[in-house]
């Protein structure tokens, strides 16, 4: 029977040097060399996603944002059902501003991260820093340009701070967007906004969907609340050592840390 592989990125797939383990790309290797389908599962944007492509080219699906974005990697096909509407973005990037946030807004293709000027954000450590880069800030005249005169569309908006000011963030945010929008933690750093109703169980159902599988083919990774309904819906759900309680509560199984070859030797079980 053919599966649909689903894997998490920050602290599944990717080890503490934003790398695929050697083992885990040889275990991938050999999984699609057995007809099986790869997709990545994550609430980075369409464009911090694809540059992983350069370590592994072959993933079939890269369902991003939280699910709100699915891009079939081989037909260069963007699938897209909703977005934010953009009073969001003044809402939260004033939000940002207040708690000394890392912001980021995503759109279809391009990433704009924006800090206010003099942040230096003391709460980042060395596992919070992901894909924190001290280059790159946009200017916040650039992010709203993207928006009004470039007509980009917002799939999702995010802060980054630390745990405690996160979960506050989360809670805060989710009594007054209510059922407009779905508000996630993330990596316990992170807060996600994106579209009402998306998940990325609901981005993978679209990838089964144009596989013509169901969730008996589905074998998903991950660690974290983002990653609760697609660990909990797939045939074998795996959740990391590393994983959050809740996380693990839902899954088949807790496997290896991230650092570790645990998801290659899962793989290589499964195919």
């Amino acid at each position: 029977m053919k599966k649909l592989f689903a894997f998490d990125l920050d602290g599944t797939l990717l080890n503490s040097e934003s790398k695929f383990h050697l083992e885990t790309i040889d275990a991938l290797n050999k999984a699609k060399e057995k007809g099986h389908y790869l997709a990545i599962a994550t609430g980075r944007g369409v464009a911090s996603t694809s540059i992983f492509l350069d370590q592994f080219a072959n993933f079939d699906f890269l369902i991003c944002n939280n699910g709100t974005v699915v891009y079939d990697v081989k037909n260069k096909k963007t699938l897209i059902k909703s977005y934010l509407p953009k009073e969001y973005l003044y809402t939260l990037i004033e939000e940002a501003k207040r708690t000394h946030s890392f912001f980021t807004l995503s759109t279809e293709k391009k990433v704009y991260p924006y800090k206010k000027e003099g942040d230096d954000f003391s709460w980042l450590n060395e596992q919070e820093l992901m894909d924190y880069s001290a280059q790159g800030f946009k200017s916040e005249q650039e992010i709203y340009d993207a928006i009004e005169k470039n007509g980009e569309k917002i799939t999702q908006l995010a802060l980054r701070n630390s745990e405690d000011k996160v979960k506050a963030l989360a809670e805060k945010y989710r009594n007054i967007f209510k059922d407009n929008a779905t508000c996630l933690v993330t990596n316990r750093v992170y807060f996600d906004v994106n579209p009402a109703k998306t998940d990325k169980f609901y981005g993978i159902l679209t990838a089964l969907e144009e596989l013509n599988l169901t969730t008996e083919n589905l074998v998903t990774f991950g660690d974290s609340g983002n990653d609760v309904m697609m660990i909990e819906n797939a045939k074998f759900g795996f959740a990391m050592g590393n994983a959050t309680p809740e996380a693990k509560a839902v899954s088949v199984e807790a496997i290896g840390h991230f650092n570790s070859d645990a998801i290659a030797k899962k793989i290589l079980e499964l195919i």
